[in-house]
């Protein structure tokens, strides 16, 4: 989605799950308290600060996200500490980018190109109603959503075998706008 905020030259975007940094309600991702809804751009100031103190610090991902909401299959879990070409940590300067990025792109009018954001009803990471939340402030020439049925949040790795036709279908629907219309998508 930042992508597509920040560059007219992409035709459509499908991201998988959105994030909007400047709603407090995106604590509910996260593992952090949701009594710090009311501290939230407090956390942000916080997490630039320690970002300019201590770039370089790594956090494990189990400090700021829980496991067992980001995978579903226990043995995707177990490989992925396992593999040792994973980030298992991330520097405290991406978080505090992550946290602090300038999302109005999503409801100025900035988007230039259609929206597919594809979710899962039952995602365990980002629940439905955040999703539609953040979904309903996307201003873009079209937008839809592509909810899946399923209860996983890694549906492109836990879930392929089911998401995958549907995501083809989607994909040539806008192919087949393209060559209709002659609009580049």
């Amino acid at each position: 989605m930042a992508v597509a905020g920040d560059n007219s030259k992409v035709q459509a975007v499908f991201a998988h799950n959105i994030l909007d940094a400047n709603d407090a309600e995106s604590l509910s991702i996260t593992r952090f308290p949701h009594w710090l809804k009311p501290y939230y751009s407090l956390l942000q100031k916080s997490m630039r600060l320690g970002a300019k103190l201590l770039p370089r610090l790594s956090l494990p991902i189990g400090f700021y996200l829980q496991d067992s909401r980001i995978f579903r299959e226990k043995s995707l879990l177990e490989q992925f500490y396992q593999d040792p070409l994973n980030l298992t940590a991330y520097p405290l300067y991406f978080l505090a980018s992550l946290f602090s990025a300038d999302t109005g792109f999503l409801s100025a009018g900035k988007i230039k190109c259609p929206v597919v954001v594809i979710s899962a009803s039952g995602d365990t990471l980002f629940s439905r109603s955040y999703t539609q939340r953040v979904f309903q402030r996307i201003v873009a020439p079209s937008r839809q959503m592509l909810e899946f049925e399923l209860n996983n949040h890694l549906i492109f790795n836990e879930c392929l075998e089911e998401i995958l036709p549907g995501l083809l279908d989607k994909l040539r629907e806008y192919a087949q706008a393209q060559q209709e219309t002659g609009f580049s998508i």
